[in-house]
């Protein structure tokens, strides 16, 4: 079973494009890598060209993609006859889509609550740039082949995105449970694909927006 490696980027939708550059140099740290496009700029923490696009629109702030990493050109087509044999539903991106970001290639395919997610292989590394971080830091980002770090998001049907994300090579299982102000109990489930503890956590129902944090 060929499996993906780390959660290697994301994009997220904004409707203050100016208030995230504020946050994600001054408060964050992240650095700013503009895309040359004026609807999306980069933030960047290590070597890699980046980790997060910002995309301005006028409707929503939320997760627009998340970006899972394999190891290479074959892992690359191995995954495409795995999610095959299982009948998931996805498409090859175009070259195009493929340089927007930054890789050699990407799979497009959502997970079971419609959240889009992209596979692919070989980010851009830019390792004669120096990461220069938005503001002093005391210390740096842990991100290398652990990824860019963690998401908790949005599950309509629990047992599905585990199986949806066991299918691309995640591992874990549901480690608690958090009582909440209505009553109810949330089981959140955390999976990893590497040595951080976890690359994705579901489970909190109720949720809207398909970001509850990252």
């Amino acid at each position: 079973m060929v499996k993906v490696i780390e959660l290697g980027y994301l994009g997220l939708n904004v409707t203050d494009a100016a208030a995230w550059r504020k946050y994600a140099t001054e408060c964050i740290g992240l650095q700013i890598v503009e895309s040359g496009q004026d609807d999306r700029f980069h933030l960047r923490m290590d070597l890699q060209h980046h980790r997060i696009t910002v995309h301005e629109t006028a409707d929503c702030d939320d997760l627009a993609y998340m970006g899972w990493r394999v190891a290479g050109q074959e892992e690359f087509k191995a995954m495409q006859k795995q999610l095959t044999d299982a009948g998931v539903e996805f498409r090859i991106g175009t070259p195009e889509e493929a340089r927007e970001r930054h890789v050699l290639a990407l799979i497009k395919l959502e997970d079971p609550s419609g959240t889009a997610n992209e596979i692919y292989y070989s980010p851009q590394v830019d390792v004669m740039k120096p990461f220069h971080p938005g503001r002093p830091l005391f210390g740096n980002f842990i991100a290398g082949d652990q990824g860019l770090g963690h998401v908790l998001v949005r599950s309509d049907n629990d047992e599905e995105t585990y199986n949806f994300y066991k299918l691309l090579g995640l591992v874990g299982s549901v480690e608690y449970r958090i009582p909440m102000p209505d009553g109810n109990f949330a089981e959140p489930c955390f999976m990893h694909c590497n040595s951080r503890q976890h690359s994705i956590a579901f489970g909190f129902h109720g949720m809207v927006e398909r970001l509850n944090h990252l």
